[in-house]
């Protein structure tokens, strides 16, 4: 039994259009044939349409998407960075001198400045405290008793000084009474001595107040002759100046440099001649008030020896009396005594006050000695109290470890620090150096923290060609700003990131550049440095 052969090569049936040539006939209706599925092959004109369409649809999207990389798109420089408190914003509290450590805070305590953060027990600082308040109450207690005394030496001397101003009062009424007494005021006995005194008193009487005139003329004429001594040394001194201040012009004058005419050789030489002139008046009223000078104290010896004259009568006159005045001079002689034992009374309560002020003044200076060591002392124990200085939280754990613990001067105890602005220090690739600004949009961020918590701010300085001599590190600059932290969420030395919103770059700018990370385009294509700069 034989197959029959299938004709798998033969070609599909075509259509041939009549030619001019052949006439046309019509043809007779075809015998369909049978079909045979195994040997029908597809037609060719879908697959050849579904061909085209797909490299259609190819060349439409290799078009659109090399359009779209040409698009400016956003562009982001990115860095690590770091966070620390701003400058003056974090406060360290160390131990000024051994002691026992008395906390007031707690961890993530809220405090202000001037809260109390924690007290030091010093047992030797607390001893001399009480040393020293012991010693000042018993120089308080000393100056108390010190101005007692001087108060009472006071009241001691006041009394003396009045006792003995009653002495002299009273020496001083007798001392009256006697003066009376020789002068015969009211005693019968000693009158004709008063008359005869009385005559010769009068003449020295007028004998000195001529004398006093007399003085008072020579004291007036020496006087002048000062003034006039004076003036004479001044116009002296103003004639040798000019006189010498033109013969300082005179060689200019002898080589015809300067005219003898010259206003300024004029002017020295009539100061020249009016100083001669004042001195020859001055000269003449000199030996004029000389002459009257002589004439008066010749005057005043005449007066003085009428005057002695007639004090000898008044002496005779007086030795009569003083028979008289005996009696007077005798009680004289004993308030003279009563006066100076009041006077020596009033000495020594004098020389008691003194003593006594000297016992105050020492005892005030030991106090104000007491008092700088109690307040360096109380200042030391200030010292050992310790405030914040600055509003932030508490920083340290464990703290509970170090209250009532002794420690050495020194140590680190805690620390506060303002959490409400943080200082962001980011490190950028030397690469994108370019890109960045000051002012420029940034954000940080930290890892594995919910896309919405994120905390804006602008770049305020930059710190280019920073040196990372690290292994494995490259070439960076850093950039700082701060951001709001109002709730405290971030800490110091927090890491995370930024991204430095920069102008927009086309996708093809942006691969180009971070392709250029990896390898250094410029080095080998140096138009693109080009483009990129």
């Amino acid at each position: 039994m034989t197959s029959q052969p299938q004709n798998q090569n033969s070609a599909p049936l075509r259509v041939v259009p009549p030619t001019t040539d052949t006439p046309q006939e019509q043809p007779a209706p075809p015998v369909p044939p049978t079909p045979d599925p195994a040997s029908e092959t597809p037609s060719p004109k879908p697959e050849q349409k579904s061909t085209r369409h797909r490299w259609l649809w190819v060349g439409t999207a290799a078009v659109t998407l090399g359009a779209a990389g040409f698009i400016p798109l956003p562009n982001h420089v990115s860095g690590d960075a770091t966070l620390k408190t701003l400058p003056g914003q974090r406060q360290t509290i160390h131990m000024s001198r051994p002691g026992r450590v008395q906390l007031r805070v707690n961890p993530h305590d809220q405090v202000r400045p001037g809260d109390v953060l924690l007290s030091v027990e010093s047992e030797d600082l607390a001893d001399r405290l009480a040393e020293v308040e012991r010693s000042l109450q018993e120089e308080n207690a000393s100056l108390e008793v010190a101005q007692q005394r001087r108060v009472q030496s006071q009241q001691r001397l006041r009394t003396a000084e009045d006792e003995l101003h009653q002495a002299q009062r009273r020496l001083d009424a007798h001392l009256d009474d006697m003066q009376a007494i020789q002068l015969g005021i009211g005693i019968p006995q000693t009158r004709r001595f008063q008359e005869e005194r009385g005559g010769v008193e009068a003449e020295e009487e007028r004998d000195r107040y001529e004398i006093e005139r007399l003085q008072g003329e020579v004291r007036e004429l020496e006087g002048r002759q000062g003034a006039i001594a004076r003036e004479l040394s001044f116009w002296s001194a103003q004639r040798q100046h000019h006189q010498q201040k033109r013969n300082e012009f005179q060689p200019y004058i002898d080589d015809r440099t300067l005219q003898a005419s010259h206003p300024i050789v004029r002017d020295h030489e009539e100061k020249v001649v009016n100083a001669e002139d004042r001195i020859l008046q001055l000269n003449g009223e000199q030996e004029q008030n000389q002459a009257r000078l002589q004439q008066v104290q010749s005057q005043i010896q005449g007066q003085q020896a009428s005057l002695n004259r007639r004090g000898h009568q008044a002496n005779v006159t007086r030795e009569q009396e003083q028979q008289v005045g005996w009696d007077f001079n005798q009680k004289r002689m004993d308030l003279q005594e009563e006066r100076d034992r009041r006077l020596a009374a009033r000495d020594t309560a004098h020389n008691e006050l003194e003593t006594a002020t000297i016992q105050v003044q020492n005892h005030q200076e030991a106090i104000a000695a007491r008092q700088a060591q109690l307040e360096d002392l109380r200042k030391r124990d200030a010292e050992c109290t310790k405030t914040a200085t600055i509003s932030g939280i508490v920083l340290n754990q464990n703290l509970d470890q170090r209250d009532g613990a002794f420690m050495q001067a020194g140590q680190e105890v805690l620390q506060i620090a303002n959490l409400s602005y943080l200082e962001v220090t980011a490190q950028i690739a030397q690469a994108d150096y370019h890109l960045v600004d000051l002012g420029q949009v940034v954000e940080f961020r930290m890892r594995n923290q919910p896309r919405d918590i994120t905390y804006p701010s602008r770049i305020e300085t930059i710190r280019p060609l920073t040196d990372r001599r690290e292994s494995g590190i490259e070439d960076v600059f850093e950039v700082t700003f701060r951001i709001d932290n109002p709730q405290n969420l971030r800490l110091p030395d927090d890491k995370g990131y930024v991204h430095i919103r920069t102008e927009n770059r086309n996708f093809y700018q942006q691969m180009r550049h971070e392709f250029g990370k990896l390898i250094d385009l410029g080095y080998y294509f140096p138009w693109l440095a080009d483009e990129d700069s």
